[in-house]
């Protein structure tokens, strides 16, 4: 017996070519995403303050501090491609402003990396939020497995540059999976003599850390603790953490 007439064979094919259309439609779309992501990318790194050494000791043609006012500072991770501006939400603005809003302040899938608002001035600990995009080179992404030891290991020194251009630099301590309302890391108001058995604390529950982690943690004078989602896509309940402490206080 003869399967399916004309009409069937008719839909079968419209089948095929919708699907194929739909293919085409998201090849498309994740194109139109990436190249919107490598400019993202680019229109900071056009940003991003210099060392002085190699090609780029010229500088950037702008100033960090210059074209974007309501930047606090700037932060680098050695070993991954994150070098972004660090922002705060003005007053009367949410707490998450910078989740959906880049560093001037316009809508943005990408957000921009923000600190939380609870967070004092002098406080011995910073919590600096990014996105994980689904993009290697985009905001927090390169983070977002770091607690497993592949990915921590290839993490090097974290840099917190301010407006001023005084400059921290925090070594990488561990690394957590946690839930979204984890408790132990909202400690906002830390002296520098808190500093290290707060990170210590943080690193008997890690699942990966730096070797020499105990010593590390109890000379802390400040730690810097970053944050993505940990799943491929935003909005899980789960996060990664990377505890950096440094020394001075």
């Amino acid at each position: 017996m003869r399967e399916g007439g004309p009409g069937r064979q008719r839909l079968a094919r419209g089948l095929r070519l919708a699907a194929g259309a739909a293919c085409v439609v998201c090849v498309c779309a994740l194109g139109s995403l990436s190249a919107q992501a490598g400019l993202a990318a680019d229109a900071y790194r056009d940003l991003a303050p210099r060392d002085g050494s190699g090609p780029a000791s010229t500088g950037p043609a702008r100033s960090w501090q210059d074209d974007l006012p309501r930047a606090i500072a700037w932060l680098e991770v050695e070993g991954t491609p994150i070098s972004y501006p660090a922002m705060m939400p003005d007053e009367g603005e949410a707490a998450h402003f910078y989740l959906d809003h880049d560093a001037w302040g316009s809508p943005s899938p990408w957000g921009c990396p923000y600190l939380d608002t609870r967070c004092e001035p002098q406080a011995a600990h910073r919590l600096v939020y990014g996105h994980s995009t689904g993009f290697d080179s985009l905001m927090f992404e390169p983070l977002r497995r770091a607690y497993t030891t592949a990915v921590f290991n290839g993490i090097g020194s974290a840099r917190w540059t301010d407006r001023t251009g005084a400059s921290v630099a925090y070594e990488p301590l561990c690394a957590l999976r946690v839930p979204a309302d984890f408790a132990p890391i909202q400690q906002f108001s830390l002296s520098e003599d808190e500093a290290g058995p707060f990170a210590l604390a943080l690193a008997g529950e890690a699942s990966v850390r730096a070797e020499g982690w105990r010593e590390q943690a109890m000379r802390a004078g400040r730690v810097l603790t970053l944050a993505t989602c940990a799943g491929a896509q935003t909005g899980t309940d789960e996060r990664t953490l990377v505890i950096f402490t440094a020394t001075d206080a």
